[in-house]
């Protein structure tokens, strides 16, 4: 192909990778406004779990202190929709924005940017559970929350934004998270194959260059 092929070609692929890219846009932004209510119910079956793993302590609590705990958990969650806008802010940090984020979200050395920020969202229920002696484990049980100082917990197991994709704000966000990481590898791909059509049309360039001196 001469220069202006291939000049053509490089068109093509760059409108076909913008196409691409709105959807990813679309897709992260579709799992950002999801994302809330899916930490709620995550914080729901937690504080549920800890209640039935630990009633000596809910006992403990007393009423009052109970309610207290409840307030404050649900001023958490009404927190939920600002914290993930934050944590989403910038956009530099999404996936497909940034060429260093691996591409399979089963990457052992990091969490996939939605999980890890889900994650960093729902660790903040530490704080919330610890002051009323709830982060305990039962004694046959792996630790699930870590300490990481200056009165901040962590939850250690990555949970994962769609572990039970049966579930109507988890299947939801499974369906986009398959979507999103199948258009990513097509995306990365085709940004391969753009950066090589520019080496080829520089080669096609100075090859014409130098026949037509």
């Amino acid at each position: 192909m001469n220069s202006v092929e291939i000049s053509r070609k490089i068109q093509e692929q760059e409108q076909r990778e913008a196409n691409i890219k709105a959807e990813l846009d679309s897709l992260y932004r579709d799992a950002q406004a999801l994302m809330p209510a899916a930490a709620a119910a995550w914080i729901d079956t937690e504080v549920q779990e800890k209640v039935s793993e630990l009633p000596e302590v809910i006992q403990s609590l007393g009423t009052d202190k109970i309610k207290e705990l409840k307030n404050k958990i649900n001023l958490l969650k009404l927190g939920l929709e600002d914290e993930v806008k934050t944590a989403l802010a910038d956009q530099s940090l999404w996936p497909h924005n940034n060429v260093v984020a691996p591409v399979n979200r089963h990457n052992q050395s990091s969490e996939w940017h939605l999980d890890g920020i889900f994650r960093d969202i729902i660790s903040n229920l530490g704080a919330v559970l610890e002051p009323y002696g709830l982060l305990g484990e039962q004694r046959s049980q792996s630790p699930t929350w870590k300490n990481v100082g200056n009165g901040r917990f962590r939850f250690s197991i990555n949970t994962g934004l769609h572990l039970n994709p049966d579930s109507k704000i988890y299947g939801e966000i499974h369906r986009k998270s398959v979507r999103y990481n199948e258009l990513l590898s097509t995306y990365r791909a085709l940004q391969k194959l753009t950066d090589e059509t520019r080496s080829s049309l520089s080669k096609a360039k100075a090859s014409e260059l130098w026949e037509q001196a």
